[in-house]
């Protein structure tokens, strides 16, 4: 009897230990999503951040639901580095009334990205205030 419950406390005490193992294999956010009242600049600066990180799932959250899936793509395929300069976010041209939306400019270090690697690249970000999510990336690329 003796040996039957040093057994069954053995695989119990194995299967605990192999929970805890397991639970420390999941992975957690690299980069951490701003708060709901963070500026827009703070929201770039995360975007950029877990680009860097390859920390997709946190791409995806500051993303508008349209900016999504492209999101996700581009995410996997491009790399950023290096440190972000964010200028402040404006209203689109001819439309300062539009205090949910507005275009950041950041620049970027980048990495994988073809005639782009090892400069530092701005980038323009369109950016929606969601009322319940705060800032979120609608869209971003390259050029004047």
């Amino acid at each position: 009897m003796g040996r039957r419950r040093l057994l069954v406390g053995g695989a119990a005490l194995a299967l605990l230990a192999m929970t805890w193992w397991w639970s420390g294999m999941r992975r957690e956010a690299l980069v951490d999503v701003p708060a709901v009242d963070a500026s827009a600049e703070e929201v770039v600066s995360a975007y950029a951040a877990a680009l860097g990180a390859h920390d997709c799932d946190v791409v995806v959250q500051l993303s508008t639901p349209a900016h999504a899936s492209t999101a996700r793509a581009w995410c996997a395929e491009r790399s950023v580095e290096g440190g972000v300069r964010v200028e402040p976010c404006a209203p689109p041209v001819g439309d300062p009334s539009a205090a949910d939306r507005c275009r950041a400019m950041a620049v970027l270090g980048t990495r994988d990205m073809g005639g782009f690697d090892g400069r530092d690249t701005p980038w323009l970000f369109s950016l929606v205030r969601d009322p319940d999510r705060g800032w979120r990336v609608d869209g971003c690329g390259t050029g004047p």
